[in-house]
C-alpha cells in the first residue's frame, strides 16, 4: 500500500520477498553436480558420477500447495533437502507429506496388490536453516513428536510390564535402559530429552546401566 506524506508525495513500499532464499537454493542445487556435491559433504561419500543421482523434485506438493526444494534418489536412499529462512516446528509433518506425494510417484507404475515385496529406497529428510532466530547448529526433530505424550506412556507402560514379567527391579533397570537406548536412536535425540520424554532422570538411567554393566 502506497504511504501518502505530509507533503502529499506518495511513496511506494519495496515489498519484502521471504522466500527469495528458499528460491536460490533450489536453483542453486537443480544442478546434479552442485547436488551430489552436497550430498558426498553431508554424509562422507565420494560419488563423482552424477548419473548415480535420479532429481525426483516435486513440481507441486499436494497438501502444502508449494513446491518442494530439492528432492532425489542415489544408494537406495530417497533424499529431501529443504531450505527455510524462518524456522517452522511443523517440518517433520511437512516432510511427511512431501515423502507421501515421493513415494506416491515411485510406484505409481506398480502393482501395489502383487503378492511380492515391493523394494522402496529409505527416507532421508535435511532441512538447512539460515534464519535471523538464533538456533543450535544441529537440531533433530522427529515425526513422534506430534504425539509425544502417547510415545511417552507407550514406551513406558511397554517397559514397566516386561520388567514386571520378570518379577525383579533388574527387569524394570534393563528396559529403562533399552527404552532410553531407544528412543536416542529413533528419534536421533540425546540421553537428556529422551529421559525427559519417558519420565526419567538422566541420573536414573545412567545409574541403570551402571549397573546392568
Amino acid at each position: 500500500m502506497d504511504e501518502v506524506l505530509s507533503t502529499g508525495i506518495a511513496r511506494e513500499e519495496t515489498p519484502v520477498y521471504y522466500t527469495y532464499k528458499d528460491r536460490v537454493f533450489r536453483m542453486l542445487f537443480r544442478e546434479k553436480k552442485r547436488l551430489l556435491e552436497l550430498y558426498n559433504a553431508l554424509n562422507d561419500t565420494a560419488y563423482t558420477n552424477e548419473d548415480d543421482l535420479i532429481v525426483n523434485t516435486l513440481e507441486n506438493a499436494i497438501f502444502i500447495k508449494m513446491k518442494n526444494d530439492v528432492s532425489f534418489i542415489i544408494d537406495s536412499n530417497m533424499c529431501l533437502y529443504e531450505h527455510q529462512a524462518s524456522y517452522c516446528p511443523n517440518m517433520p509433518l511437512r516432510g511427511f507429506l512431501y515423502f507421501a506425494d515421493l513415494y506416491k510417484k515411485h510406484v505409481r507404475d506398480v502393482e501395489l496388490s502383487s503378492n511380492r515385496r515391493i523394494m522402496l529406497p529409505a527416507p532421508y529428510y535435511i532441512v538447512f536453516y539460515n534464519g535471523c532466530e538464533k538456533k543450535a547448529e544441529v537440531i533433530a526433530m522427529s515425526i513422534y513428536e506430534y504425539n509425544e505424550e502417547y510415545v511417552k506412556k507407550a514406551l513406558y507402560e511397554d517397559g514397566m510390564e516386561a520388567g514386571y514379567d520378570k518379577g525383579k527391579i533388574d527387569g524394570v533397570e534393563e528396559m529403562l535402559v533399552k527404552n532410553v537406548d531407544a528412543v536416542i536412536k529413533n528419534l536421533q535425540t540425546d540421553t537428556k530429552r529422551a529421559c525427559e520424554i519417558l519420565g526419567a532422570t538422566v541420573e536414573k538411567y545412567e545409574k541403570a546401566k551402571n549397573k546392568l554393566g
